[in-house]
């Protein structure tokens, strides 16, 4: 016959017991837990607060970095673009490289920048200027532009062998954008004739009849638009040969209709 052994009444109270500390530990447990996260976060918060704060994190330093070679404006524009960011001073935790390189892009001599920040307060923009590669004559103005189409300043550059004389009459100033195409399309052009073997002075631009090519022979050949334009250069050529056979001197060459070429003697 088995016998039940009973536990001694002390063990038994130590075991309630036991539960209530165990129970009592999860809570202080779980109390402290929130407290330490509470703590943590006050002071991250803390943190953030004294280094959005302090000046030791504010931006002092703005460097630029040119990754081509400087416009005319030389150093004119490393001063406007230092301004025109209004870095200096400013929280270095709350700038964003990509909003402020986007806003520095935005000014006419440039044409790609990248800001990269340096702890504790450096900014460091670096940055494409465009390059000035033709003249653009205005009013009896001579501009220098991209080959985009942006106006980088007034003056004259000998190297720079593409010049559009602009007939429309529309006051410009640095910074304006002309018409891109054309300036593009003088390039071309400029390639095309030049393998033919004839000599450009100019190019003249207008809204109403496009572009048309001023030869150093003394004619004038219209172009227009951009469109067909190898099919008529080489209508061009077609009608200088047929004036040089019957040895004509011409004035005014239109390959701008879609149809045969025009020209007055």
């Amino acid at each position: 016959m088995a016998t039940r052994v009973q536990r001694p009444e002390k063990l038994v109270k130590f075991g309630a017991l036991g539960r209530l500390i165990r129970f009592l530990g999860k809570g202080i447990g779980t109390f402290g837990h929130r407290w330490f996260s509470l703590l943590v976060g006050c002071s991250v918060s803390m943190a953030l607060w004294a280094a959005l704060t302090s000046p030791d994190f504010h931006v002092s330093i703005v460097a630029i970095r040119r990754i081509t070679p400087p416009t005319l404006a030389g150093n004119d524009s490393l001063v406007k673009i230092q301004s025109f960011t209004g870095l200096v001073g400013q929280p270095i935790f709350l700038l964003d490289p990509q909003q402020v390189s986007q806003q520095i892009a935005q000014l006419p001599p440039v044409a790609d920048a990248r800001l990269f920040l340096v702890l504790p307060s450096q900014a460091i923009v670096e940055m494409a200027e465009r390059q000035p590669e033709a003249r653009w004559i205005a009013s009896g103005h001579v501009f220098l532009v991209s080959r985009d189409g942006v106006i980088l300043g007034s003056g004259d550059a000998p190297n720079l062998t593409v010049t559009l004389i602009d007939n429309t009459g529309v006051p410009l100033r640095t910074g304006d954008l002309v018409d891109a195409s054309a300036v593009q399309m003088a390039f071309v052009l400029k390639d095309l004739l030049s393998h033919a073997g004839i000599g450009i002075t100019a190019f003249r631009y207008s809204t109403l009849e496009g572009l048309s090519v001023e030869a150093k022979e003394g004619w004038v050949a219209k172009y227009g638009s951009a469109d067909r334009i190898v099919e008529k250069t080489q209508e061009l050529l077609a009608v200088l040969e047929f004036a040089q056979e019957r040895q004509r001197i011409l004035n005014v060459i239109d390959v701008r209709p879609n149809r045969s070429p025009t020209f007055r003697t």
